[in-house]
C-alpha cells in the first residue's frame, strides 16, 4: 500500500517545480503564460505550486528523503519490484484533462511512478497486455539505484517473449527514415 504521504510530498514539490518553470520561462520570454497556452491541469499544479510555503516544501523535501533512504534498504533484499503503471486503464491520446475528473485522472497516473520520481530510482514500463478496444496497458518495474542493466535485461526478455513491434495504435507517428 502507498504511503499517502508519499503522493501528497510528490505533488508539493511537483506543484513548486511547475511554478518555478513557468517563472523561469517567463523570465526568459519576457512574458507570461497567455490564457491558452497551459491546459487546465498545468494552470492547477502552477497555481497549487505558487500556494506552497517554503516550510510545506521543506518538510516534503524531507520526507522524501527518508523515502530514498527506506528505499535503498529495501533492495537489500529484493531485485526487483513489479507494478501497474496506471491506477485505471490508460486514456485515449488527447482526453481532455479540463475539469476535476481530468485532475483525477491525472493524480491516478502518477500513483505507481511517483515513489521511483521521487527516488530517483531506475524504473521502466513496459507494455504486458492489451484492453479489449486494443490499447496497452502496461506494467512498471524499478530496481535499486545504479541497476538500470538489470531493467533493460528483463524487459528485452519480455519483449522477447511478447513482442509488441507489430502493435500499433490508431493513431501513431512513424519514424521517418532518411
Amino acid at each position: 500500500m502507498l504511503d499517502p504521504r508519499c503522493l501528497t510530498a510528490f505533488f508539493d514539490a511537483l506543484s513548486v517545480t511547475a511554478a518555478q518553470s513557468v517563472e523561469a520561462l517567463t523570465r526568459e520570454l519576457g512574458e507570461g503564460p497567455g490564457p491558452g497556452d497551459l491546459d487546465p491541469v498545468t494552470r492547477f499544479w502552477v497555481r497549487r505550486g505558487r500556494e506552497i510555503t517554503g516550510l510545506e516544501l521543506a518538510d516534503a523535501l524531507a520526507w522524501q528523503n527518508g523515502l530514498r533512504a527506506g528505499m535503498a534498504r529495501w533492495w537489500q533484499e529484493f531485485d526487483l519490484l513489479l507494478s501497474p503503471v496506471f491506477a485505471t486503464p490508460p486514456l485515449p491520446v488527447g482526453w481532455p484533462w479540463r475539469d476535476q475528473d481530468g485532475l483525477r485522472k491525472s493524480v491516478d497516473v502518477l500513483t505507481f511512478t511517483a515513489p521511483f520520481n521521487t527516488t530517483g530510482q531506475p524504473a521502466i514500463a513496459v507494455p504486458a497486455a492489451l484492453t479489449e478496444s486494443g490499447t496497452p496497458i502496461g506494467i512498471q518495474l524499478a530496481a535499486a539505484y545504479g541497476r538500470e542493466d538489470l531493467l533493460v535485461r528483463v524487459a528485452a526478455q519480455l519483449e522477447a517473449e511478447r513482442p509488441w513491434a507489430p502493435h500499433r495504435p490508431p493513431v501513431f507517428a512513424a519514424a521517418s527514415r532518411p
